[in-house]
């Protein structure tokens, strides 16, 4: 009868502290992502893109020392620069990633270099209080089990399934043993991302999924 009572107490006091887990564990009221097209790749001869914004004339801009600028197309001010990883010749594909429930827009930047696009780069902005903001870069990611120091390429999945999702895909690219051609390359997820806007926080939440 005791160790029954022992057992009853000891699972009481388990259910008690997964309870109070639950309790502190914080709620993130996530908005929903629409389905992101493409985007645009900036690369040698494509080096400008404008963008939809409040304020007229606001371009991205490839320079000459291989990093990106987003800048004033009048006035050449200039309010981010995002500087890859990677010397060389670095491509960008930045697209538009728009939300619901609220109504946001971000703009997604991944920075690649080489034929295999390997990572060199990744950035999540947007504007608040009338200002650029970074949220996400791939020192974030690197916090979340990205592999920062090793080649890598960075895929995401907006909404490609009606779910509403953003997911960050993180592979590489491997040879199986009998293979002899490039075409034969396989590649391997080896980190996978779920991000969320929390408009309470103002901020990009991040879930592990794999």
């Amino acid at each position: 009868m005791r160790i029954y009572k022992k057992l009853f107490s000891c699972l009481s006091l388990f259910l008690l502290c997964i309870l109070c887990l639950l309790a502190d564990a914080p709620k993130v009221q996530a908005a929903e992502f629409l389905t992101a097209d493409n985007g645009t790749f900036l690369y040698m001869n494509s080096r400008e893109l404008a963008i939809s914004d409040d304020e007229e004339g606001v371009q991205f801009f490839l320079a000459d020392d291989g990093t990106l600028q987003l800048m004033n197309k009048n006035t050449k001010d200039v309010y981010k620069t995002f500087v890859p990883s990677e010397q060389g010749m670095v491509g960008y594909r930045v697209r538009d990633v728009f939300t619901a429930n609220p109504e946001k827009i971000f703009f997604e930047i991944n920075a690649t270099i080489g034929a295999h696009e390997e990572n060199c780069g990744y950035w999540l902005i947007g504007k608040e209080n009338g200002q650029w903001v970074t949220y996400v870069t791939l020192e974030d990611l690197a916090k979340n089990g990205y592999a920062i120091d090793q080649w890598r390429q960075i895929v995401t999945k907006i909404n490609t399934d009606g779910s509403g999702r953003f997911i960050l895909l993180s592979q590489y690219e491997y040879m199986l043993p009998e293979a002899t051609f490039g075409m034969q390359r396989k590649y391997c997820t080896d980190l996978q991302l779920e991000l969320l806007w929390d408009d309470a926080a103002q901020g990009f939440v991040m879930r592990r999924l794999q």
